[in-house]
Order: structure tokens, then sequence, then C-alpha cells
């Protein structure tokens, strides 16, 4: 019984092959070729494909950090601000370009948009050209920044655009970094009236003046003067704003409790456009001295005997009635 179906079997495949052959190719198919020799495909095997090469992943360039030369950017000041980047990958990147803000189309960096925040790159252009950063290695690139005059405070997001060839394509990446803008404020002491020396436990008069030199007013500003080693009455008011171009003056009374050079200082207190508590100080010193010494013999006289033996009258009257001599 199975020799039998073997053999429909291959006379159904060898009428099929008949039948699908032009003419006389079917004797080809029988005389050249065995249909024993036949490779046909069994149940479930895959179709044969054309072989492909896989493509080889791009390479991974990351900012991974960013430092400015100023702790703190204000208006009109210029600092360096300094990008790592980090090939996160074991694959050379080739032609590494650096841009400081949005590409145009193309990712083309003349085409770029500019800095947002009113930022702008000094000396150079916003491109920077690294080459070719191998795989586990970082390379750093410097821009020489400006926040132009009137720049308003708050932070700043800045786009950062890596390009690089790889495989014979380029690629580019985009980042963000942020970066604070801040005011800030001018205070100057416009006066002091301190004087140069004074007496232990004696008290002294002092006032100061401080002005409000900047374009903005202050919020949350109190002023006070504080002595080291004195007790100081009055000392502190609470001013709340201070505007642009003003002053404002503290008076307070300072008593020294021990010899020595004393420093008394004006301390004016502030926030800052982040809410964050600002101090300006200002000092004067003074020398204290000890109480003087009486000795035995400096008994101090009482008072008004001086003016009793010198009174024309009271001497009359003592010479009337015999009371002195």
């Amino acid at each position: 019984m199975k020799h039998v179906r073997i053999t429909r079997l291959l006379t159904t495949a060898t009428l099929a092959v008949a039948l699908a052959a032009p003419s006389g190719a079917f004797a080809d198919v029988a005389t050249e070729t065995p249909l024993a020799d036949l490779a046909l495909p069994t149940a479930g095997s895959p179709l044969p494909v054309d072989p492909t090469v896989p493509a080889t992943p791009a390479p991974v360039l990351v900012v991974t950090s960013y430092t400015t030369s100023a702790d703190r950017i204000t208006p009109g000041s210029a600092f360096d601000l300094t990008l790592t980047v980090y090939n996160a990958t074991s694959r050379r990147a080739d032609n590494v370009v650096i841009v400081l803000g949005a590409t145009g189309a193309g990712g083309d960096a003349a085409a770029a948009a500019g800095l947002s925040g009113g930022l702008t790159v000094l000396e150079t252009g916003n491109a920077k050209y690294i080459g070719s950063l191998k795989g586990q290695r970082e390379d750093t690139v410097t821009f020489r920044v400006i926040a132009g005059p009137g720049t308003p405070p708050g932070t700043v997001n800045v786009p950062v655009t890596v390009s690089f060839e790889h495989a014979g394509a380029r690629q580019e990446v985009a980042y963000t970094i942020g970066l604070l803008i801040e005011r800030e404020a001018a205070i100057s002491l416009v006066s002091a009236e301190v004087p140069e020396s004074a007496i232990v436990g004696e008290p002294l008069e002092v006032s100061f003046e401080v002005a409000n030199a900047g374009a903005f007013a202050l919020s949350g500003a109190s002023l006070s003067v504080e002595a080291s080693g004195a007790v100081v009455t009055e000392g502190s008011i609470f001013l709340g704003s201070i505007d642009a171009a003003t002053t404002e003056i503290i008076d307070a009374t300072v008593t020294p409790e021990s010899p020595g050079a004393l420093e008394i200082a004006v301390i004016l207190t502030y926030r800052d456009d982040f809410g964050r508590e600002q101090t300006f100080r200002a000092t004067r010193t003074v020398t204290v001295e000890d109480q003087p010494e009486i000795g035995p013999d400096e008994a101090p006289e009482e008072d008004g005997a001086d003016d009793e033996d010198g009174n024309w009258f009271v001497r009359f009257f003592k010479a009337l009635f015999g009371l002195g001599e």
C-alpha cells in the first residue's frame, strides 16, 4: 500500500511539470533532471531570500555637562560657556560639529535662529568643529556669550545641536541647556555718622544713609545696625521696598561694653528676583576706651560749692549774720 501511494505522488508531480513546461521542455526535465533530484520545499520550511548586510547602529553623542565662568550671569556681562560632549558607544563619530542654537533647514548652522533670551555669541560663530570622536571618549567646546543689556531676569533655555557623520550619512541630535539670568543690585553707603572714639558704658549716637543706586526697586528690604560687644538700641527698621535712585536712613544708639576696637555695621537685607535673601553690609570702626580711674586725692567737689562761694549775695548774708569767715 505504501508503494502505491509513492508511485501516485511521483506520477502526479511528473504531470504537473509537463503541463507547466513549454513544448519540448518535458523531455529535458525527464531525461536530464530526475524527479528524485529536484529540491522540493518541505512543509514549514521558510522560503529562500536574498541575503542583506545589517545596518550598523549610529554612535550616540550626548551633552553630559556644561559650565559657566561666572557664578552669576547678569545682563551686560560676558562669560564663557563650556559644553562637554561624550560618545556613549564604541563606534567612532566623524566630522562632529556643535552648534549653539537651533539649526536652520538642512542643519545649516549659518541659518540658525540664534540664541534665545537675549543671549549673543561673541568673538566666533555659534558653531564649533570637533572632528572625529572615538567611542567612550569626550571632548569640550567653549563659546564666549553675553546677556545683552536689558535682558529680563529668569531662566533661558538654550538649544544645542550635535551633528556628525557615520557610514556616509549625516546625523543630528538636539539638546537643551538652561541658564539663569540675574539682575545685580547696586547699593552704596552714602554717609556714616559714627564717632572715632567712645567710652565703655557711655552710649553714642550713630546714623547711616544707604542708597539704591540701581535701575530697579528692591523688595522685602530692611535696615539694621549691629555691633559685636555692644548693646544696640532701636537698631532695626523694616522698609518693605526701596525704589531706584532713592536713599534710606537709620539712627541707632550703641553702648560699648568693653574697651578696644568696636565695629559698627549697617546691614541692608532684600529679596532678589528669585525670592532669595541678599545682603549688603558696610562697617565703621570706633576706638573704645575704658572709664578713667579717680584717685583718692581727686575726690570730686560737691556740686555748686564754687558757685556758692563766688556769689556776692550769699557772702553778704554770711557776713551780716556771722555765718562765715
